[in-house]
């Protein structure tokens, strides 16, 4: 059977405990002076947003909050989000949250550069090729979304959850913290963790494994199986997380 063929993009990732300290730099090498972080209140609540506010209260970058993300990401949050952006024009949109808040800034930095809707872009052969500069700060360990050039969302039209694919959703730049993960409540991270193996499972198992994915579907599995009953019965342990 010949290998088949496959495409490899990994957007630049800092990680690490303490890597969020490395988020002015980051927005420096941006040249980026005005910051929307897009999160959601239970989030904020848990004190994570601060945490990225009190980095950037350190540096020349103005920011605001949009903290009304909603799981699945729902059509009309992700347009009301991307009016605050369309608002505001920001240098960069920082999401930090899970998948959903994830998800909800791939697609505003498409939505609020071009001034059109989430339905907008449904069935297009292609993305505009204006984008807003995104930095993804997952929360919690999951299906990656960081790193992916797939968007998903709640179309309420119809009800149906959609994708949105292309090459521009690449996030330019990912800090995976694991500090930001120690306040996770011990279902999250076992519901999330759970999410993160069985997505290696799927991708070591799918008919389109190459080697290259092959590499960390299996460190995944090994990873996770290590580490997840820890991280859950200790959710202070910073090596598991």
């Amino acid at each position: 059977m010949s290998t088949p063929s496959f495409f490899i993009k990994i957007p630049y990732t800092l990680v690490g405990p303490g890597s969020i300290n490395k988020l002015g730099e980051l927005l420096k090498d941006f040249d980026a002076h005005s910051a929307l972080i897009i999160t959601d209140k239970g989030i904020v609540e848990a004190g994570q947003v601060k945490k990225i506010t009190s980095v950037l209260n350190n540096t020349n970058c103005k920011y605001s909050v949009f903290d009304g993300c909603e799981p699945n990401a729902p059509s009309d949050t992700v347009d009301r989000c991307s009016q605050q952006a369309a608002n505001e024009q920001p240098d960069v949109l920082i999401a930090v949250g899970g998948g959903s808040v994830i998800d909800t800034t791939k697609i505003v930095s498409v939505t609020a550069a071009n001034s059109v809707k989430v339905k907008d872009l449904i069935g297009i052969p292609s993305l505009p090729t204006k984008m807003l500069t995104k930095i993804m700060i997952p929360t919690t360990s999951g299906t990656g979304s960081e790193w992916s050039r797939i968007a998903l969302f709640s179309d309420e039209a119809d009800g149906q959850k959609k994708a949105i694919r292309g090459l521009k959703l690449f996030p330019d730049a990912v800090i995976v913290d694991p500090e930001l993960t120690l306040g996770l409540p011990p279902k999250v991270t076992a519901d999330t963790g759970i999410d993160a193996w069985t997505h290696g499972i799927e991708a070591y198992t799918s008919k389109t494994a190459h080697p290259f994915g092959d590499i960390f579907s299996e460190t995944v599995i090994k990873l996770v199986s290590g580490n997840l009953l820890r991280s859950f019965t200790n959710g202070d342990d910073i090596e598991a997380r």
